[in-house]
């Protein structure tokens, strides 16, 4: 069975190398790939009939360019009759499918028809679950694939089926890490991945336990079927808690293997001092002077050190990074020509306060082109707790911008301080460190948000 990253990225080749911009696509005549790949399916199907299996490929093609054209209920008819060409020659439950499934899931997705694509993704994830032949490596990065399928769910889906995705989306991460606690050792880094993705699951779900609404209320339910509801202070402290535990399972990873990778331990230790700063929990201010003296001891060069903790960071970090060497080699340079310190792409317009938390998008490549942008200088005061009115509330957030003020904004007028001082009291930064101390910072943040989000 061929590994269904490697399916998305061949299909990402096809979607992208046809077309020209996704706000032009709907506008403008299909292109004349389109045209020959309706030539080659008329002339194999006269010399090889209509289910022959060589009439994949230009059908793959076609779907390609009919969904970035807009033209939904064509895309529609080509993928079902490809799946029933695979279907035909390979069984009801070949692999070969998976690809087409996909497809047909981008494609209800493209015309906001979530409803199709989650029952898409949900008999994809039962294909994977049941039909597989094996527990293997293979599985295991399949299984996490269409988790992060149902993270874009989450981002673009309507409200009473966000905490479905949420929920898909965890249950395959944890089959994930089931799977790879089964068959690889407990030393194997791999596992790591695993264990930090749904850590961030966590987050990601205690932010929106925090923004209040209908899918904070699901997923305060005791049993998502049930009324019983338990307070956001007590699911946030259990997703607090269940992060720390995951973070305790990555020490032992790096503790176990032989000889013990200490630089490893401590980057846990740092992110888990990030991890305090999120919830706003225990001694802050030492948890990351302790991760610093700890890297420190490991033998980290002073210089390297000062250049990793010389500026801010949104937490939390996307990846996590087992050395600083390689944390450095993915920070962006700065530079005159690129005069920002940080940067911050909002993941969905529901969700302003959060960082795209996937190294790519596949199902929504157009919403995520489709940013405003606003450049802000902004303060921030270490690991000092400030107090800011949200929506007639005084809430207090640990390590957030303290005062801002905006620069520039394209298109003009599009949003206001005050609405952006809202999303920012929410983003939590991991502090510059100076000796491990946690210090002050005067820089410059380009913020890109959606217009509006979508009710």
């Amino acid at each position: 069975m061929r590994q269904l990253a490697h399916i998305v990225r061949l299909l990402l080749i096809l979607t992208t190398s046809t077309v020209v911009s996704a706000q032009q696509a709907s506008t403008q005549a299909l292109p004349p790939i389109a045209e020959e790949y309706r030539a080659k399916l008329v002339a194999l199907e006269q010399e090889l009939g209509r289910y022959d299996i060589q009439l994949l490929e230009p059908l793959a093609g076609l779907a390609s360019v009919l969904i970035e054209f807009d033209q939904f209920d064509e895309t529609d008819e080509v993928l079902d009759r490809a799946i029933q060409i695979v279907r035909i020659n390979e069984g009801l439950y070949t692999p070969s499918q998976l690809p087409y499934l996909l497809l047909t899931a981008r494609n209800e997705a493209r015309r906001d028809n979530w409803e199709d694509a989650y029952n898409i993704l949900e008999h994809l994830t039962w294909l994977y679950t049941n039909k597989h032949p094996e527990l293997d490596s293979e599985l295991v990065n399949e299984l996490i694939e269409l988790s992060n399928l149902h993270l874009e769910g989450v981002a673009a889906d309507q409200d009473e089926r966000r905490p479905l995705h949420f929920r898909a989306a965890t249950r395959l991460t944890r089959l994930a890490l089931g799977t790879g606690e089964k068959i690889w050792l407990p030393t194997d880094e791999r596992l790591v991945n695993l264990y930090y993705q749904l850590i961030e699951q966590n987050y990601l779900q205690s932010v929106a336990v925090l923004q209040g609404g209908a899918v904070a209320m699901d997923l305060r339910k005791v049993v998502p079927s049930s009324g019983l509801m338990r307070s956001a202070d007590d699911v946030r402290q259990s997703f607090y808690h269940t992060g720390m535990e995951l973070f305790a399972r990555m020490r032992r990873v790096y503790a176990a293997a032989s000889p013990p990778d200490l630089q490893a331990v401590a980057m846990v230790d740092l992110y888990l001092a990030d991890w305090r700063v999120i919830f706003d929990e225990g001694d802050i201010a030492h948890a990351y002077q302790q991760a610093y003296a700890r890297l420190l001891a490991t033998g980290v060069a002073e210089d390297e050190l000062l250049a990793y903790f010389s500026r801010p960071q949104v937490l939390p970090i996307i990846d996590f990074y087992p050395s600083i060497s390689s944390a450095l080699e993915d920070m962006p340079p700065l530079s005159d020509a690129s005069p920002a310190t940080l940067q911050f792409r909002e993941w969905s317009p529901v969700f302003p306060n959060v960082q795209l938390p996937l190294d790519q998008s596949w199902l929504l490549q157009e919403e995520m082109g489709n940013r405003n942008s606003a450049r802000l200088a902004i303060d921030l005061n270490g690991t000092e707790k400030i107090v800011g009115q949200i929506r007639g509330r005084y809430m207090s957030q640990v390590s957030v911008a303290n005062e801002m003020q905006l620069l520039d904004q394209s298109p003009p007028g599009a949003i206001t301080l005050e609405e952006l001082e809202e999303r920012l009291h929410y983003l939590n930064f991991r502090p510059v460190l100076v000796n491990g101390e946690p210090q002050s910072f005067e820089g410059i943040l380009d913020y890109q948000y959606f217009p509006t989000a979508r009710q």
